[in-house]
């Protein structure tokens, strides 16, 4: 029902910006966005995709790049606090000022995120898939019962899947079976790859 749509941070566009004062949600959640995230939205709304639907984000790239943004929140193990963690980097919490350290990070087919517990790795973060399978899981980071600080990588993934140890020997995995977060490990699973750093 309107004319002329111009995304309100449109890069060569600046006509319809958000008013300070007025919209003060939307410029303050937009400078939270990681800059992935910022670039989908000027994709999928730039001049180029509304004139041409082809030139728009397909429903599998959209759920790359949330799920990646939810790969980003962790919770502060002291206040509880929502944490977004920028590059797989130790985060400093914004409620209570503590340090998240990150301990280990889960290399994938185009970024890395963070391995704290309750993340979840789907088909599509690891490769080539079509939507259809996009959200077929993979990967749950999870922790030993005995210690809660000891995380392991539990095969979802329905499939024996490959560990591979830094020196290179290969264990097969059963699904459920959980792999110890080591740096240098490797899980070939779903035509792809999970890395520990």
């Amino acid at each position: 029902y309107g004319s002329s749509a111009l995304f309100i941070f449109d890069p060569a566009d600046s006509s319809n910006r958000p008013v300070k004062g007025i919209h003060n949600n939307v410029l303050k959640r937009w400078n939270w966005l990681p800059e992935y995230l910022k670039d989908a939205f000027r994709t999928a709304f730039s001049q180029e995709a509304i004139r041409n639907p082809n030139k728009r984000l397909k429903e599998v790239n959209w759920l790359k790049v949330l799920l990646r943004f939810q790969s980003d929140i962790v919770r502060c193990p002291s206040c509880r606090n929502e944490i977004f963690i920028i590059n797989a980097a130790s985060t400093k919490c914004e409620k209570c000022g503590r340090v998240y350290n990150v301990q280990h990070t889960l290399g994938l087919y185009e970024y890395a995120v963070t391995a704290a517990k309750n993340t979840l790795i789907y088909k599509c973060q690891l490769g080539i898939c079509n939507a259809d399978e996009a959200l077929i899981p993979a990967a749950t980071v999870v922790a030993r019962q005995d210690d809660p600080n000891v995380l392991g990588l539990m095969n979802t993934s329905g499939e024996t899947v490959v560990g591979i140890t830094p020196s290179g020997k290969q264990n097969m995995v059963k699904p459920m079976e959980v792999i110890p977060l080591k740096t240098g490990i490797k899980v070939k699973i779903f035509n792809g790859e999970i890395e520990i750093h």
